[in-house]
């Protein structure tokens, strides 16, 4: 069973990412923010990253930065990047986004998450 990293501070989020992703047969762990993720750099076999930009303590793009540099294993896992903030000027031509195989602007629909889950995986 494939397993995905949701990353985001927001629990409601969290769970509707969760609830798609177990339909499409993953495995599930969760975190509040960057920091909170860290925690699974150890956990071996983590498939697909999805994360907010906008959070605490440690926001999407620093930890983006980090997944990049192999703090998940030495390839480079596919990333989903999801946030309201990915129409702000302030925030769309930062070159850390580069590193996301996909952006999906919230809010996004059931279908929209799953085309994401299947472009960053094609496997699926």
């Amino acid at each position: 069973m494939s397993k995905a990293l949701i990353v985001d501070d927001d629990a409601v989020d969290r769970i509707r990412i969760a609830a798609v992703l177990r339909c499409c047969g993953f495995d599930c762990v969760e975190a509040n923010d960057g920091v909170d993720a860290l925690r699974f750099t150890s956990t071996r076999g983590i498939d697909l990253i999805i994360t907010d930009m906008v959070m605490p303590r440690m926001d999407g793009l620093d930890l983006l930065a980090i997944i990049s540099e192999g703090a998940f294993g030495a390839r480079q896992l596919p990333t989903i990047i999801c946030s309201e903030h990915l129409r702000d000027d302030k925030y769309r031509h930062r070159p850390e986004l580069d590193l996301a195989a996909v952006k999906l602007a919230k809010p996004f629909t059931t279908a929209e998450l799953m085309r994401a889950i299947a472009t960053s995986l094609p496997r699926i």
